[in-house]
């Protein structure tokens, strides 16, 4: 029994795994938050409602194609390496980048979907209203500047705790506003005014922490020192470096929502049933995206280490993460026809015969959980893009032929399968990357 007690505490010791557990504990408690959001608003809105309100998503979403920054992920990936460096790195030049670039682009594509989402809104998806929520969306994109760059620093300082306190409160406000909204009025608008107010209460409150967090930790900069940075800093080595994830990125979101947009044009009633069944088995979405975002701090460190500790490091996190996900998959399939049913209404039984295709796609998002973060560490973002380009090649003939003959069940198995031949490839590429090299003291022993 001690012999048992020693090895848990020796594995809770790793930093990788300790930081992963933290991170899950915490989304368990934002994952039934937003658990119980998506499902209130999918059972008082109706499937007409909510398919409005995701097609407005979905607007926004494609308009993010635009973003070539990544300024996110560039700025975890320059301060994690700055924050672990032993002999002190400069932190406040990514977080600098981070909002000089966050800034320009969001007040780009905000303006761009105020004027543009009605005027194409109409005429493709014969909802007037899709575009105006659209554009209110689209605001999200500016406030929601100063809570993404708490999250940045917190990630990159390895603060799991607090990055996770943060998202539990923003997660439970947004459960309390969508609550009150509905409450005045059952429709997409109502859901749409819940996400913005949301939105600005958590870039208040975002402010305020990052001020203290800053006063704790002079290896930060101030709101001062960071604003002034961000203006005079020049953000031409980031922006490459970002444009590069920004593809890679867009490409996947673009691959995403492409068999949402398809089913609008074809059957735009559709899409509630699509959404829904997509919102269900995306439940438990959290849970996986705790060891993703730590991936994205630790795999940084660890290619300070040599390519051993980086390989060995990914290919544990992957195995647990496919094995892990493929009992997650089958119960949340399980579960799907009581939550549809029972709890959504009985509106959308239609939804029913999406699961397969769905749960087949959702066993893929487990063993592709840290392929994102190897390329980003590797800068070998290219080898996913082309993975993203080959499947979308492969996957949108064969995807257009289904929705147009199938109609939602087509979309559900377009989605399905562009996810499966991505992961493959991406896989492939990744393993091959991270291989044994003559040089490797791996491949030497």
């Amino acid at each position: 029994m001690s012999l048992l007690a020693d090895r848990i505490r020796r594995l809770l010791a790793r930093p990788l795994l300790r930081d992963t557990l933290r991170l899950q504990a915490g989304q368990v408690l934002v994952l039934a938050l937003h658990a119980a959001r998506s499902l209130l608003a999918l059972r008082w809105v109706g499937p007409s409602g909510f398919g409005l309100y995701a097609l407005a998503q979905s607007i926004v979403t494609t308009a993010l194609l635009a973003d070539v920054t990544a300024a996110n992920r560039v700025a975890l990936v320059g301060a994690a390496r700055a924050l672990g460096d032993e002999r002190g790195g400069d932190a406040g030049g990514p977080l600098a980048d981070f909002v000089r670039l966050s800034v320009a682009a969001a007040v780009v594509l905000c303006a761009a979907l105020w004027w543009l989402a009605p005027l194409v809104a109409a005429p493709a998806f014969h909802q007037v209203e899709v575009g105006d929520y659209a554009g209110w969306l689209g605001l999200c994109l500016i406030v929601d500047i100063p809570f993404n760059l708490l999250i940045v620093a917190l990630q990159a300082g390895r603060r799991m705790t607090a990055t996770v306190v943060a998202e539990t409160i923003r997660a439970g406000a947004w459960l309390i506003a969508t609550v009150a909204a509905l409450s005045i009025r059952s429709s997409a608008g109502a859901l749409v005014a819940a996400q913005v107010g949301v939105a600005v209460a958590a870039c208040g409150a975002a402010i305020v922490a990052y001020a203290r967090l800053t006063g704790g930790d002079p290896r930060l900069p101030g709101w001062v020192v960071l604003l002034r940075r961000s203006a005079r800093r020049r953000s031409g080595p980031a922006l490459a470096s970002g444009f590069r994830i920004a593809v890679d990125k867009n490409l996947g979101n673009l691959a995403g929502q492409l068999p949402v947009l398809l089913l609008g044009t074809v059957d735009a009633a559709a899409v509630g049933y699509l959404a829904a069944a997509m919102r269900v088995m995306g439940l438990p979405g959290p849970l996986l995206t705790g060891l993703a975002r730590n991936l994205d701090a630790v795999l940084p460190a660890r290619a300070a280490a040599g390519i051993e500790d980086l390989r060995s490091t990914f290919v544990r996190a992957t195995r647990f993460a496919a094995l892990g996900w493929v009992a997650v998959t089958i119960v949340t399939a399980l579960l799907s026809p009581f939550i549809l049913v029972r709890i959504l209404g009985t509106a959308y039984t239609p939804a029913l015969v999406l699961i397969p295709a769905l749960a087949l796609q959702s066993l893929a998002l487990g063993a592709g959980v840290g392929m994102g973060a190897a390329f980003r560490t590797l800068d070998r973002v290219g080898r996913s893009i082309a993975c993203q380009v080959a499947a979308l090649a492969v996957a949108t003939p064969v995807g257009f032929w289904l929705v147009n003959h199938h109609g939602a069940s087509g979309a559900a198995w377009f989605h399905a399968l562009r996810v499966w031949i991505f992961t493959a490839l991406a896989l492939a590429a990744a393993f091959h990357l991270l291989r044994p090299t003559p040089a490797d003291p791996a491949a030497a022993s």
